[in-house]
């Protein structure tokens, strides 16, 4: 499995759109931004996406992570690619990954981690076409829009993407 995190936020993103002649297309900013934290693994070989959002990047919200995906794999061993960002590299982390054999960890190079890890193209595809141009009320909205973008995905799809 290859991982990663992005951050998804409630401040519409503009990016290319088609629109009329001397129409502009508006985006009515909420009046605060909020963000909530999506990790995500795909299996290399099948393009199944394993996501859980949070609303900050931590280490506890990794070993959270890791802990669903351990139990939504049912103790079967665990092969998971990702970068050397601090939250992969903590104490806590080191010391919670001692005591489950099934997770092991192994990171991509150093600086090489936007280009190394497929996962990105997923991020790049969700924030280009699902929450670009787009603009929710409240941050429940945004969440539910990104669930509804992973209910859709399909594992040929995923390949496709990061391919």
């Amino acid at each position: 499995m290859v991982e990663d995190e992005t951050d998804i936020r409630l401040f519409p993103v503009r990016r290319r759109t088609w629109q009329r002649i001397g129409e502009q297309l508006r985006l009515v900013a909420p009046m605060q931004n909020k963000k909530r934290t999506v990790f995500g693994a795909i299996e290399v070989h099948t393009g199944a996406v394993f996501h859980r959002l949070f609303e900050r990047k931590r280490t506890i919200e990794m070993i959270s992570f890791l802990t669903d995906l351990a139990q939504h794999y049912g103790g079967r061993p665990v092969l998971m690619m990702l970068d050397q960002a601090s939250i992969h590299k903590s104490r806590a982390l080191r010391d919670w990954l001692a005591e489950q054999p099934q997770i092991e960890l192994i990171y991509l190079p150093k600086f090489g981690g936007h280009q190394d890890n497929p996962v990105e193209k997923l991020w790049w595809h969700l924030k280009g076409y699902v929450t670009a141009n787009r603009c929710c009320r409240c941050i429940t909205e945004l969440v539910s829009v990104v669930e509804r973008y992973f209910a859709h995905l399909t594992p040929e799809k995923v390949i496709q993407l990061v391919a």
